[in-house]
């Protein structure tokens, strides 16, 4: 037997899969019209079936043509949830590369605010309540005062 059989019990299991896989490999090669045709009950069964229970559909042809008008209203749909589908998918990169950026960031507490210092020289910017700069001696004071200034009035998100 394979090696995949580990005890007694997966023996059962193992013969009832191999039995499944050939039955699913021969059923699509069983034709049953034969038996079907030469039983007079089934032929019957079938004929009442057809004749009483299933609706008797008639199909015609349709003038399916439409008008720009008519298209017009699902153009302009598609295009907008398109747009929407685009920049909703930029905004969450974006959104994965700030929230990157945070976690491979340095924190440092400046002025009594936790900021989160760049380790590539970059414009300083706020998102949520989270500063970012990358540190400059001489004008980190105002900085830290032009970013605290934007969290406070909730250019992004209202701090604590």
């Amino acid at each position: 037997m394979s090696s995949a059989i580990k005890s007694s019990h997966d023996i059962p299991f193992f013969i009832y899969s191999l039995l499944i896989f050939v039955i699913a490999s021969l059923y699509p090669l069983l034709n049953i019209q034969k038996w079907i045709k030469e039983s007079q009950p089934m032929t019957t069964m079938v004929t009442l079936y057809t004749e009483n229970v299933m609706p008797q559909l008639v199909i015609s042809p349709q003038d399916t043509s439409t008008t720009w008008q008519e298209l017009l209203p699902q153009v302009m749909s598609a295009t907008y949830w398109g747009v929407v589908l685009i920049l909703s998918l930029r905004f969450l990169i974006q959104l994965a590369s700030i929230i990157r950026l945070r976690l491979r960031s340095h924190k440092a507490s400046i002025e009594g605010r936790q900021v989160y210092l760049l380790t590539k020289e970059n414009s300083p910017f706020s998102f949520f309540r989270w500063i970012f700069l990358y540190p400059q001696a001489d004008t980190e004071s105002e900085i830290i005062t032009h970013e605290k200034t934007h969290v406070r009035q909730w250019h992004s998100f209202p701090e604590d």
